[in-house]
Parts: C-alpha cells; sequence; structure tokens
C-alpha cells in the first residue's frame, strides 16, 4: 500500500522540493509495550531504512525528506527514547541514516538540526536561511511524544517543558518575515467540525496553544497525524456575552495515513508555499468504493481545497471559516466532504438523506460534550 500511494504521489507531483513525514513511518507492532518481553528494536531500524532510504529516497532522490516521531516508531509504544536508555543510539541512527543515505537531505544543514534532533528528537531546519526573497520558510518538527496523554507518569517532564520553552524561544526570535511550519504526529486536539477531541493534558495543551497564539502571524501552517484520518481542527478562544464569534489564532490540518491499519481510507496532502502562505491545498485519497485488486487499477478521488471548500490560503480565520461557516451550514457539502474522506463517494450520495438524517441526531445528541479519541 505505501508503495501504492508513493508512486501516485511521484505521478502527480514529481518535483517535490520538500516532503514532511509525519510519524507512525512503520507498521503497528515494531514497538512494544514496556516491560515486554518482546523486543523489535534491530527489526525496527531495518524498517526504518525500508521507509526512508529504499522508499521514498529512491522515488525522491531530489526532495529534502524531514520527519517527525510518531509512537509506533520507537523502541516502547508511547514512549520517547529515555536519555538513560536507547535515546543516543535511536536518534543517532536516525540522523546518520536521514543525512548520510537519503540523497534529497545531502545539501540540509545538519548541524542546525542535530542541535537538538539528536538528543532529543525534535528540531528546526531553515529552508530559507535569510529572509531576503518573498519566502522565508523554516520548519519545525515538535516530538510530540512528550506530550502525549499514553505516556508513562515517569515520562521525563523535564523534557517536556525544555521542548516548549525551544519552541517559544524559536518563534519569538524569529527575524522579521519568518514564517513557520510546525509539523507533528500526535496534535493536541481542537474543534473540528461539530466537536472536540483532545489527544494531550490540559497543561501540556493549554502551554503549547498560549505559545502558538502568541505568535499566530509567524505560523505559516500546523500539521499532525496520528488519527490516520484528514480533518480540519481550529482552537476559537472562548470569550463571555459576546454576540459575535472570536477569530481563531491556531488552526491545525490533520493529514492522512497510507495504510488502511485504522480502517481509514488511505491518502496524502500536498500544497505550495507562495509569498510566505500555504495554497493550493489538495489531498489525495483511494477511492474505496472501487477497491483493487491490483494496484494498476487503482481508483483516487482528490479534495481540492480551494474549488471545493472555498480556502485559497490557508489562514487561522479562513480555516475557522470553513469549518463553522461552510460545512456546519452546508449538509449537502458536508457529506461530500465526508465521502471524499472516507473514499466511498459513491455510498454517500446513494444514502445522502438518510446519512444526513443519521449526523443530525448524532450531532445534536454529541455536540454539547468533548471527547477522547481511543488509543491508536
Amino acid at each position: 500500500m505505501a508503495e501504492l500511494m508513493v508512486d501516485k504521489l511521484t505521478e502527480i507531483q514529481p518535483d517535490t522540493d520538500i516532503v514532511l513525514v509525519s510519524g507512525d513511518f512503520v507498521s503497528h507492532g515494531y514497538a512494544v509495550k514496556r516491560g515486554s518481553e518482546e523486543d523489535h528494536y534491530d527489526e525496527l531500524k531495518v524498517a526504518l531504512h525500508d521507509v526512508f532510504v529504499d522508499l521514498l529516497g529512491t522515488r525522491f532522490p531530489n526532495s529534502i525528506i524531514l520527519p517527525a516521531i510518531g509512537n509506533n516508531d520507537i523502541r516502547f509504544h508511547y514512549i520517547a527514547p529515555r536519555q538513560d536508555e536507547e535515546a543516543a543510539d535511536y536518534y543517532s541512527f536516525l540522523s546518520n541514516m536521514l543525512f548520510t543515505e537519503v540523497p534529497g537531505n545531502s545539501g540540509v544543514n545538519r548541524r542546525q538540526i542535530d542541535r537538538t534532533f539528536k538528543k532529543y528528537g525534535y528540531y528546526r531546519y531553515d529552508i530559507h536561511p535569510t529572509c531576503d526573497g518573498e519566502t522565508c520558510l523554516s520548519i519545525i518538527s515538535f516530538n510530540s511524544l512528550y506530550n502525549s496523554l499514553n505516556r508513562p507518569r515517569d515520562s521525563e517532564e523535564d523534557i517536556a517543558q525544555a521542548q516548549l520553552e525551544w519552541l517559544y524561544d524559536n518563534l519569538e526570535t524569529a527575524e522579521e518575515g519568518r514564517k513557520f511550519i510546525v509539523f507533528m504526529h500526535i496534535y493536541p486536539g481542537q474543534y473540528q467540525v461539530f466537536q472536540e477531541t483532545y489527544f494531550w493534558d490540559d497543561s501540556t495543551t493549554e502551554k503549547f496553544i498560549n505559545i502558538m497564539e502568541m505568535h499566530s502571524e509567524k505560523i505559516m501552517m500546523t500539521l499532525g497525524a496520528h488519527t490516520h484520518y484528514s480533518d480540519l481542527r481550529v482552537n476559537i478562544p472562548y470569550t463571555e456575552n459576546s454576540d459575535e464569534e472570536p477569530v481563531a489564532k491556531f488552526s491545525m490540518l490533520a493529514t492522512p495515513s497510507f495504510s488502511l491499519s485504522n480502517y481509514n481510507n488511505p491518502g496524502f496532502t500536498r500544497f505550495v508555499v507562495r509569498n510566505n502562505t500555504v495554497q493550493d491545498l489538495k489531498l489525495t485519497f483511494m477511492n474505496a468504493h472501487h477497491f483493487p485488486q491490483e494496484p494498476k487499477n487503482a481508483r483516487f478521488n482528490e479534495l481540492d481545497y480551494k474549488k471545493d471548500l472555498g480556502l485559497e490560503t490557508w489562514t487561522h480565520k479562513n480555516v475557522q471559516d470553513v469549518i463553522k461557516n461552510t460545512l456546519e451550514n452546508n449538509w449537502s457539502l458536508f457529506m461530500r466532504y465526508l465521502g471524499w474522506k472516507v473514499g466511498f463517494q459513491g455510498l454517500i450520495s446513494m444514502y445522502g438523506v438518510f446519512i444526513q438524517d443519521f449526523l443530525a441526531l448524532w450531532v445534536s445528541s454529541q455536540a454539547p460534550s468533548s471527547s477522547v479519541l481511543p488509543d491508536m
């Protein structure tokens, strides 16, 4: 499946400049529960090499390929490599593989990345070292294993706090005109269509959102993954006694997964950075209504956020408008949106009235409450 999806991406976008891989690089099962008699650490390293060097490196030989670490990419499920155990070995392995064996990374400023990556797994990389052109972009890879609700109680909380301070410092001291794309695997959770979901504890979520909102003008886009399904998320500030809805200062795109492991529709995301803004956002999904017996017969659907939802450029306000004013107020479009995402466009169209009635009932019973999605 991964090869099929990567081949489709190279067919559509052969000259990709940057590939952001938002975690869970390998299939479920390599990472084991701490204390288990099993240990797949050596096999995990082989699988990681297969993904970044043999799969992505060969198909994107001229592309910068950057990772954000997921809960299935490590020795112990949901546990960031510990400083007194495998952290030095694991992060050094990743760094050496990414920056000596992936051809598109040959020109990357490894020294800048390794300042934090080789010890803690998070980093910043300046695509444009100086801000003397129309676009000045940096990438921040946030290691959200330190923030997950599923992290162990003896997790290294000092590193979690240090990473938040590091994020603040990078945003606070950025030169004029510099923009950031922040990406991670396990995202904190915000408002989506009709409900909220959370994957971090309240305190850490509040600190992170505060940092991001304080520097909202510097954030070009935030990306997350983890749930396997694509979705728009937005943080809408709470205000009392206001007739007007407050304007969001933080938004996020949850990107889809290549695999079928969570019964999701495989997909990928692509966009263009132009004039310091994200434009031409498009998601490509396998059409699950015509699931192929052979890869050559696979069909794909495309969700064009500009054409289909009116999102011309990615801004917090534009994302808020799409969620609150477009999707929540247009059932027909919302049905199509679900159809694009899950792949069963024909089924959605055929049973649209029934699904609309069912969702209306579900929304009326679920909307007042928040929810935490199950362990992925």
